[in-house]
């Protein structure tokens, strides 16, 4: 008996050194830009504007064709406008973010990546009258925003570049009743985000 205590100790202690020992997920910091803009409603003349993202993220470090990447961010997004009128000129939004995608390997250091991302709007505001900001700080959005999130990875050895491009699944405005505006911004129809983004991941 005093031999299968010695046996089986050493039994399983060698086949656990013999199995691949799992390689943990990689936790870093996301640091970036975008372009974003809104479309769809009573919106007109709608312009491209420019912001800032950076959170963290969690990427799977197992060496597979497919591999997880999760990931919460804060950014600012929103969009500008160009209005004959000159009344409304810009919309901002602050957003978390938070995103399951799936990376596929392409090559050594390439990946594509496709997922999903829930939005979560923080805050919204609209910009009247040469860029005074207007008493509709909290505008009728939707909290969130479920978006669909498609990529490119370019693999470096200080950082990885990551390109994503985002876009609403659903319809995120309701009704606006911003009338007195001109044009009007009483929503018809559906409003939603669009992004595209540059990141640098450590």
């Amino acid at each position: 008996m005093k031999y299968w205590l010695i046996i089986i100790p050493v039994f399983v202690y060698t086949n656990l050194n013999a199995q691949p020992k799992k390689i943990p997920p990689k936790l870093g910091v996301k640091m970036g830009a975008n372009l974003s803009t809104i479309f769809g409603g009573m919106l007109v003349n709608q312009r491209p504007r420019a912001g800032i993202q950076t959170g963290l993220y969690m990427k799977d470090q197992r060496k597979k064709t497919f591999r997880n990447f999760a990931e919460i961010e804060m950014a600012f997004t929103g969009s500008n406008f160009r209005n004959q009128t000159g009344e409304y000129r810009k919309m901002n939004f602050l957003m978390i973010n938070a995103s399951f995608c799936k990376f596929k390997k392409i090559g050594n250091k390439n990946e594509l990546l496709l997922g999903i991302q829930n939005a979560y709007i923080l805050q919204s505001e609209l910009y009247v009258n040469g860029e005074v900001k207007a008493k509709y700080r909290d505008m009728a959005f939707s909290k969130f925003d479920p978006q669909i999130k498609v990529g490119f990875s370019q693999n470096k050895e200080i950082a990885s570049l990551l390109w994503e491009l985002r876009f609403s699944i659903l319809n995120i405005g309701k009704p606006l009743n911003l009338t007195e505006l001109s044009p009007s911004l009483n929503k018809k129809g559906k409003i939603k985000n669009f992004s595209l983004g540059a990141s640098f991941l450590f």
